[in-house]
């Protein structure tokens, strides 16, 4: 096996953006792999133009199933993962091609930039005044994730769940370690809307997430997954009882508690947004979130003391709505 880096991606009528992905990566990697699970446009045209090379796989309803046929193809001793939505900044190239010289890690954890222009999204964090990166403009912020997105090339290292499939695992099990960097990949996947349908694919992870839940209904992320994706369809009532089943089984899933709270606010029940909230504020006193969300409950009812305080505890912590909760507190000020 040739050293450097092998990029691998699995796609689906994704003309209008794998274009745009691979020509940010070219310059980082040495060989470039596009696994096609069925496109119908001219994707497949796209990739091969750009220099990859393109390998069909027969959908199976399993994405780790095509990523690992995709690292099955790739010749390089480290594989870079990545979607057809996303890209590396021209800026990082060279600080992630350094990465494949450290010898002490398996697997790399990149920040994830996923941009948007919803501002109540979990982990907003606004653009900062001055951000380094041009692939910011444009967007409000972003909801800031962490993902194992580059690994060594071995046989042991392949993705586990047919959605949301991660790599971690495998590495860890098998003795790896993984280094958290602090280098971004931006994700414009919410730019994709009216391109390529959201609901088809709201539709295929639910279809998949339900058919794991028969199998594995105490798997504490495939609730969390189907509770966003009933969220996202808009039917609340069924996403806060699966929140709150993968509370019960994961007690510390924070995200699940910010779940709950979105849902609840969506479905109107203001009451029990709040009371999830004070629980999650008592239960998770460093997360600055809960307080943030309590002191846009409280200023909604119009209980300008108990908004301002939690504002405050927000701040506190460290919360990224800094700008928007300085504007609330002048706001809250002027009303006492």
């Amino acid at each position: 096996m040739e050293n450097g880096i092998s990029l691998c991606m699995i796609v689906k009528n994704e003309a209008n953006w794998v274009g745009k992905c691979l020509s940010s990566a070219r310059n980082l990697v040495d060989e470039m792999i596009v696994v096609d699970t069925g496109s119908a446009d001219d994707t497949k045209r796209v990739a091969s133009g750009m220099g990859a090379r393109v390998f069909d796989f027969e959908w199976n309803n399993s994405f780790s199933d095509a990523r690992n046929f995709s690292l099955s193809k790739a010749t390089r001793k480290w594989v870079l993962v990545l979607d057809a939505d996303d890209v590396v900044s021209e800026r990082d190239i060279d600080a992630i091609k350094s990465l494949v010289k450290n010898k002490h890690y398996d697997g790399f954890s990149f920040l994830m930039r996923n941009y948007t222009n919803n501002d109540r999204v979990v982990n907003f964090v606004p653009i900062p005044k001055g951000d380094a990166y041009e692939e910011s403009s444009g967007w409000k912020g972003w909801d800031l994730t962490r993902c194992v997105r580059m690994f060594r090339n071995l046989p042991q290292i392949r993705f586990e769940r047919d959605i949301h499939e991660v790599v971690d695992y495998s590495i860890l099990n098998s003795g790896g370690k993984i280094l958290k960097v602090n280098i971004p990949i931006h994700h414009l996947g919410e730019a994709k809307s009216g391109v390529q349908a959201p609901e088809k694919r709201e539709s295929l992870y639910s279809r998949i997430t339900r058919k794991r839940l028969d199998s594995y209904p105490d798997d504490p992320k495939d609730n969390f997954t189907m509770a966003f994706e009933c969220f996202k369809s808009g039917n609340h009532d069924d996403a806060i009882s699966y929140y709150m089943k993968a509370i019960q089984l994961k007690p510390d899933y924070v995200d699940a508690y910010i779940g709950i709270s979105q849902a609840c606010v969506a479905a109107g029940r203001l009451e029990d947004a709040i009371a999830v909230n004070e629980e999650a504020a008592e239960r998770f006193p460093h997360v600055s979130s809960f307080f943030y969300n309590l002191g846009e409950l409280y200023l909604a009812r119009k209980e300008f003391d108990r908004a301002l305080d939690n504002y405050k505890k927000a701040l506190d912590l460290g919360s990224p709505q800094k700008e928007r909760i300085e504007e609330k507190i002048r706001l809250i000020s002027s009303q006492l």
